[in-house]
């Protein structure tokens, strides 16, 4: 999307905060953290990609994965992908963030929907950098307790 107010959310709201997430010295001693705005390197990661942006506009991608290959079961255990999704209107461009991972119960991809407040789709302009990490932070909590387990979490 070419709209000059997702542009600026980009750089001035959304790299910032996903930069942060990348930069903390815990996240980077358990896991490989990349940061996905164009041409993917590694086949698949750019398979994830490609499944989490499948009838969706999506913003980049925070891509996280366990360093520890026995917490990456087959065959896409083990990563936690997180993007905004953008839907332009004819006044606003509204963003929602989306997050996925393979769940263990069944071994597939799920995608989970979320929200940065409680209005399943805020204007980019209202958007805030607490907003991005605090989905995050409780989007990543609820990977790390739950997509490992053999059971359904809900």
């Amino acid at each position: 999307m070419t709209d000059p107010r997702v542009a600026r959310f980009l750089a001035d709201v959304l790299f910032p905060a996903f930069s942060e997430i990348a930069a903390s010295p815990r996240m980077k001693r358990d896991f490989t953290i990349d940061i996905y705005n164009d041409a993917i390197d590694d086949p698949l990661h750019a398979t994830l990609v490609a499944e989490l942006a499948r009838d969706r506009t999506i913003g980049p991608v925070l891509f996280v994965e366990h360093r520890d290959v026995a917490r990456r079961p087959a065959p896409f255990g083990g990563r936690y992908l997180v993007t905004p999704t953008f839907r332009l209107t004819e006044e606003d461009v509204l963003a929602s963030p989306i997050v996925m991972y393979q769940m263990q119960f069944d071994r597939g991809l799920h995608a989970f929907q979320h929200r940065y407040s409680a209005l399943s789709e805020v204007p980019v302009d209202k958007v805030t950098r607490a907003m991005i990490l605090n989905h995050v932070l409780n989007s990543f909590s609820f990977f790390q307790m739950h997509a490992m387990s053999p059971t359904r979490p809900w």
